[in-house]
């Protein structure tokens, strides 16, 4: 009788727009945007396991989560795909992202077979101000680029010390 091993899967990331320091895992929202492709639990679960594992293309995860390619936004230590959302349904995301004090997910990190991690942020993205993009670029590094903790990220913002430079 073969086995199989067993990997402890990666945890999802959020980015979050809360003030403060925010405990809400990502999955259950998620698991909720899966609802639009997926309408059996077994298998939202199935792909939400599966997007913390490098097994699915990101054209085919976009998909799945009612997420369309906007752009590709460069300006920052990893890029983040800027994604609109599905027009012809109410999403999700746009109900947590405007829930009045709510922690307000702006984006997420997925693993992807064809990108490895990337971060998928929400098109409101270029609706904010100039400092807060660069907000946005600087906190979606630390689950991607390797070596960046939150510490050193919290002592980057203070001194005001570029990511851009690693």
């Amino acid at each position: 009788m073969q086995t199989r091993s067993v990997r402890t899967p990666a945890v999802l990331k959020g980015l979050w727009l809360h003030p403060g320091p925010v405990t809400t895992p990502i999955e259950p929202l998620l698991l909720h945007m899966l609802e639009l492709t997926h309408p059996d639990l077994v298998l939202r679960q199935a792909v939400l396991e599966e997007l913390q594992r490098r097994t699915k293309f990101k054209d085919v995860i976009l998909r799945a989560l009612g997420l369309q390619e906007h752009s590709v936004d460069r300006g920052g230590p990893c890029p983040l795909w800027v994604v609109a959302l599905a027009q012809d349904v109410q999403h999700p995301w746009q109900d947590a992202l405007l829930m009045p004090g709510g922690d307000c997910p702006i984006g997420f990190v997925v693993n992807t077979y064809d990108y490895g991690k990337i971060v998928l942020v929400h098109e409101v993205f270029y609706a904010l101000t100039v400092e807060q993009q660069a907000l946005i670029r600087r906190y979606a590094a630390l689950p991607c680029v390797p070596g960046i903790t939150l510490e050193f990220w919290r002592h980057s913002i203070r001194t005001g010390r570029s990511l851009a430079m690693l």
